[in-house]
C-alpha cells in the first residue's frame, strides 16, 4: 500500500504530469529493498535499519557494508552543561554541544568523548546526529552560555566538516562526510583550525521543517510563555501548521492546573498565567511546555536562584 502511494507521488515531476514512457521506466524501479552483508562484513544501517529506498529525485539511500576490522559507528551525546531549559521531565536532552566517539565491533569505545567543530556543518548533518539519538530532525544552533562549562572547554576537537546531502540520513551514510580534526589540520593547515567559538551544537525535534523556540519570562504578577519558529529567516505562524496548540505548566516537573490566556503577538504564540492562579504551592523550577495535540513542540524551564 505504501509503495502504491509512493508510485502515485512519483507520477508528477515539478507539478507536471510525467510522460507515459517515464512512468513505465519508473514502474520498473523498486521503491525499497532489504539488504544483507557478505560474511566478514558488517553493516552501517540507514534510519530504517537494513532497508534502503529511492528518493523522488532519483537518488537513493542504502545500508553500507564494511570489513569488520575497519568497521566502527559514531556514538553521540548532547552536553547541555548547566542549561536545564533543554531537559524534559523524563531527563531527555534535546539540545546541547555535540560530543562524539567511535565505537568498535566489540561495542567498546575506541577513544574518549571529543568535541565537534562547527566548521562546514549543515542542518542535514545536525539531523543525522539527532536521528542517532532517537529524534527525527535537527538543526544547528549557537550554544548558550550555560552549555559551555569548564569540562567541555578542556576537551579536544575530534571531527570537523561534518555535512550531509539529505535530511533522511544517519552519520555513516554514503551521503554524509566528515574529517578527523587532526587530518584536516594536516591537509588544510590553519584554514581548518577550530577555536572556542567553533563548538558544534544542535537542537533536536520530532517535526519536520523547522525547530520551535520557547521562551518564558517572569514579571511581577505573571508568567509569559512565548513560542515561535523560523525557516530560512522567515517567522512561521505555528497555529497555521499545528492544531490544538496549548501550554502545560509544570512545577518541579509536576503538571499544574493553571488558568492560561492565549494571544498572538508579532507571529509568536503567547501564553500568560497570573501568579495568583498558581496558588500557594512552593516550587523551585517552573516549566512551560508547548504542545500541539499529543506532540510536544518545545519547552523552557526557569529555576529560582
Amino acid at each position: 500500500e505504501e509503495n502504491n502511494s509512493e508510485d502515485k507521488n512519483r507520477e508528477k515531476e515539478d507539478g507536471k504530469e510525467m510522460s507515459e514512457e517515464k512512468k513505465k521506466f519508473l514502474a520498473m524501479m523498486p521503491v525499497a529493498a532489504r539488504y544483507t552483508c557478505q560474511e566478514g562484513y558488517k553493516m552501517h544501517y540507514t534510519m530504517k535499519k537494513d532497508w534502503g529506498w529511492c528518493r523522488p529525485d532519483g537518488s537513493y539511500e542504502v545500508p553500507r557494508c564494511e570489513k569488520e576490522e575497519d568497521w566502527y559507528r559514531l556514538d553521540f551525546k548532547l552536553d547541555n552543561g548547566n542549561d536545564q531549559s533543554v531537559v524534559d521531565k523524563d531527563g531527555r536532552v534535546s539540545a546541547g554541544l555535540v560530543l562524539m566517539r567511535p565505537i568498535g565491533t566489540n561495542g567498546e569505545p575506541k577513544s574518549d568523548w571529543e568535541m565537534a567543530c562547527d566548521d562546514g556543518v549543515n542542518d542535514f548533518a545536525a539531523g543525522a546526529v539527532c536521528r542517532s539519538l532517537g529524534f527525527k530532525h535537527g538543526s544547528r544552533i549557537r550554544p548558550t552560555r550555560k552549555m559551555i562549562t569548564e569540562k567541555v572547554q578542556g576537551m579536544k576537537f575530534g571531527w570537523t566538516g561534518f555535512n550531509c546531502d539529505y535530511d533522511d540520513t544517519l552519520p555513516k551514510s554514503m551521503h554524509c562526510k566528515a574529517m578527523r580534526y587532526e587530518e584536516a589540520l594536516e591537509k588544510l593547515g590553519m584554514k581548518a583550525k577550530c577555536f572556542s567559538f567553533d563548538l558544534g551544537a544542535v537542537e533536536c525535534f520530532d517535526h519536520a521543517g523547522f525547530g520551535v523556540d520557547v521562551e518564558m519570562s517572569v514579571a511581577k504578577w505573571r508568567y509569559t510563555c512565548r513560542s515561535w519558529a523560523e525557516k530560512e529567516g522567515f517567522r512561521v505562524r505555528l497555529n497555521q501548521h499545528f492544531k490544538d496548540m496549548k501550554v502545560r505548566w509544570l512545577m518541579d516537573d509536576k503538571e499544574a492546573q493553571v488558568k492560561t490566556v492565549y494571544r498572538m503577538r508579532r507571529g509568536m504564540n503567547v501564553a500568560i498565567a497570573r501568579k495568583k492562579s498558581m496558588g500557594s504551592t512552593a516550587f523551585k523550577c517552573l516549566t512551560c511546555e508547548v504542545w500541539a495535540g499529543e506532540q510536544k513542540l518545545g519547552q523552557h524551564k526557569v529555576c529560582k536562584d
